[in-house]
């Protein structure tokens, strides 16, 4: 990514890839920013998008919204994105999910937001 500080304001965008391999793994895929959002500004939401793959057993490809939402004093970024391809409610966005500690599984195919028809979120988050 790229930014600049214009009058106590963060100015910037971010490309979040999976770098070696095609997936995310499992949880939630947020931004680390490199300066805490202002104590004034409470809610701050930045405009994006999602292109997934067919990869790992995808069943379409497709160009999602997401957004990314910012807190006071948060230096983390959380993006959110729709629910699956068949509601526009936004969630956070999760690459599959969660490790499963009791049993040291991985999360399984199908359960990211959005929500990949037998497969996991992979491609590029802008």
């Amino acid at each position: 990514g790229r930014y600049r500080v214009v009058d106590g304001m963060l100015d910037g965008f971010v490309h979040v890839t999976t770098g070696t391999g095609n997936q995310f793994g499992t949880g939630a895929i947020t931004v680390d920013l490199p300066l805490p959002c202002a104590g004034w500004q409470t809610d701050t939401w930045s405009m994006g998008h999602i292109f997934t793959s067919m990869a790992n057993g995808g069943d379409r490809l497709l160009d999602w919204h997401a957004e990314l939402l910012v807190k006071a004093g948060w230096t983390r970024g959380m993006i959110f994105a729709p629910h699956s391809g068949d509601f526009n409610n936004l969630e956070v966005h999760w690459s599959a999910a969660p490790w499963d500690t009791s049993t040291g599984a991985a999360g399984a195919a199908g359960t990211g937001i959005p929500i990949i028809n037998g497969g996991y979120s992979v491609g590029d988050v802008y």
